[in-house]
């Protein structure tokens, strides 16, 4: 892609570059879900870690939507579209979504920002996704039940349950984050999907090809 051979020229930082399948390691070597495997047979991937992010984040004020970082950003165009994903990769499920949530919009507005200078770089030409992983078990059966039965359910107890049932949350930062007004409209405004993943091993296998 254009943008991302226009990013390497602009910045000293060397992303991660991968054809067909890119494998990504937990930093935190104590969690349960270790490596998180991206494949696409043909796609050439492109990743940037947490490390640049949070770089990034020194500029912004401390506490503010965008100092905290996903675990990583993968950029890869298919025969689909162009494609930007945030990973966080979560062992336990009382960690998994709202931190997730907050780090992985952190990032996605950091990220759009760095990119924006890029020449070919156009939000509207990509879709963007936000991929939890969890350990499948009793803890997230629990969460589950727990949420079933709470009443009444804010918007983002919603969003988890969603989440929980297994569902591909389609949603714009907006409708969940309304006090951003600040940010520009283009980004807040953008479709985003969520999925959550979830495995019994320590890592996560997600083809391209079939989502």
């Amino acid at each position: 892609m254009k943008e991302s051979d226009n990013f390497k020229k602009i910045f000293c930082y060397s992303p991660i570059e991968k054809d067909d399948l890119l494998v990504l390691e937990e930093p935190d070597k104590k969690a349960k879900i270790k490596f998180f495997n991206i494949r696409g047979e043909g796609v050439h991937f492109v990743s940037i870690d947490e490390h640049f992010s949070d770089k990034v984040g020194d500029l912004f004020k401390k506490g503010s939507c965008c100092t905290r970082n996903a675990d990583y950003t993968v950029m890869f165009e298919d025969v689909k579209g162009k494609h930007i994903l945030f990973l966080e990769l979560k062992s336990s499920c009382g960690g998994v979504f709202k931190s997730a949530y907050q780090q992985s919009l952190s990032t996605y507005m950091k990220v759009c920002m760095i990119l924006s200078i890029c020449e070919g770089f156009d939000i509207d030409d990509y879709s963007i996704d936000f991929l939890f992983t969890a350990k499948k078990g009793a803890e997230l059966e629990m969460m589950k039940n727990e949420l079933e039965e709470l009443e009444p359910r804010n918007q983002f107890d919603e969003f988890v349950l969603s989440l929980l049932n297994g569902e591909k949350i389609k949603f714009c930062v907006n409708s969940i984050n309304r006090n951003l007004t600040f940010i520009h409209s283009n980004y807040t405004s953008k479709e985003i999907t969520c999925q959550l993943l979830t495995t019994e091993t320590d890592y996560v296998d997600y083809d391209v090809c079939s989502h």
